[in-house]
């Protein structure tokens, strides 16, 4: 995918975690849509999309963020990098049990964060986040698969 279009692609789905995921929230919570695509390109080898929509994604949160600038960016562009490493170290190939664990062991670090930030925050605010976002996560990593074998199937045939 042309460059420009993922840049695009990445604001549009920021926007609507700023604009609409509020309204779309289950007992006050709703999961971070960067967070998930994040998480969920890498581990699908789509890694440059991923390090993209962390940097773009980041960025565009920061204009609606009450923290520091650049803490979005920061987790972001951090939580890339560590799975970047450990999917290219210890993971072989896609595997969705495994994504859907690596996503709720983020989503339970960066609420973790949260937690420490905001004093209203609680516990079950986290498993409920955890449990949206793993919900959310479903499709897309199934998108993402999809997407990937097409990617290599127009590989082998060229």
């Amino acid at each position: 995918m042309n460059k420009f279009f993922q840049i695009i692609f990445v604001i549009l789905i920021a926007l609507l975690q700023i604009t609409i995921m509020p309204f779309l929230s289950f007992y006050g919570v709703w999961p971070n849509l960067i967070l998930i695509l994040v998480v969920m390109l890498i581990l699908n080898g789509f890694n440059e999309e991923g390090f993209i929509a962390a940097g773009v994604g980041g960025l565009v949160m920061e204009f609606a963020s009450i923290y520091f600038f650049g803490f979005y960016s920061l987790v972001f562009v951090a939580v890339a990098v560590i799975l970047y490493f450990l999917n290219s170290r210890f993971l072989n190939e896609p595997n969705f049990y495994l994504s859907l664990a690596i996503l709720a062991i983020f989503v339970f670090v960066y609420d973790g964060i949260f937690l420490l930030l905001t004093p209203n925050m609680s516990w079950s605010t986290i498993i409920f986040n955890i449990a949206y976002s793993l919900l959310i996560a479903w499709p897309t990593y199934h998108l993402l698969s999809y997407y990937h074998k097409r990617i290599n199937e127009t590989e082998l045939t060229i």
